[in-house]
C-alpha cells in the first residue's frame, strides 16, 4: 500500500501536522472558545489515530479530520447541554456548513499571509510576531521598543491593516490565474 499505509505512523503524523490548523480552525469556529477547542482538537487527533489505523484508504485527510472533529464537537455539545446558550440542530448544522466553507480557503490565506509578512521590514515583522505569535500586550511591546503606548498601538494597527489589504490583494491576484 506504499506510504499511505494506515499502519504507517509517520504518514499519519505528517498528514495531521499538514492539516491540523485547518481542522482546529473548523473546531474553533464551532465552539468559539480556545480552551474548549484545544481539548476537542486533542480528542479529535486521538480518535483520528485510532480510526486511521483501521481505515482502508482516506482520500482527503483534512475533510476526514473535520468530519471526526464534527462528531467530537457534537459529543462536547451533548456534555454542555446544561449551559444557558443552546443552538438548535438546524442552526448548528448551518454553522458547520459555514465553518467548512470558510476553512476551504485557510491554506490559501495562510500562504498569502506568509508572502505578505515576508514583504515587511524586519522591525515591522518583529512587532507583528510579538503581538500575534507571542501574544504580547501593546503595553509590553511599547515598553520593549521604548515607544509610547498609543504610538505602538497605532503602528501595530497600521501593520495589521497593511497585512489584511496585502492578503486580500494577493488572493484576488491568485484567483485571476
Amino acid at each position: 500500500m506504499g506510504p499511505e499505509n494506515p499502519k504507517n505512523p509517520d504518514f499519519f503524523v505528517r498528514q495531521l501536522m499538514n492539516h491540523r490548523k485547518r481542522i482546529y480552525a473548523f473546531i474553533l469556529t464551532l465552539v468559539a472558545n480556545t480552551s474548549d477547542a484545544d481539548d476537542i482538537m486533542q480528542d479529535t487527533a486521538l480518535l483520528m489515530w485510532k480510526k486511521y489505523r483501521q481505515a482502508e484508504e482516506i482520500k482527503d485527510f483534512a475533510a476526514w479530520g473535520m468530519r471526526v472533529a464534527h462528531f467530537k464537537v457534537l459529543e462536547f455539545r451533548k456534555k454542555q447541554y446544561e449551559t444557558k446558550l443552546q443552538f438548535n440542530s438546524e442552526l448548528f448544522d448551518s454553522l458547520i456548513g459555514g465553518a467548512a466553507a470558510a476553512n476551504e480557503n485557510v491554506d490559501a490565506r495562510f500562504e498569502a499571509l506568509k508572502k505578505c509578512l515576508s514583504k515587511l521590514d524586519e522591525k515591522s515583522r518583529y512587532l507583528v510576531q510579538m503581538r500575534h505569535q507571542k501574544g504580547e500586550t501593546i503595553k509590553s511591546i511599547a515598553a520593549a521598543i521604548k515607544m509610547p503606548q498609543h504610538t505602538a498601538y497605532k503602528v501595530i494597527a497600521r501593520l495589521h491593516e497593511q497585512l489584511v489589504r496585502c492578503v486580500h490583494k494577493t488572493l484576488k491576484v491568485e484567483e485571476l490565474f
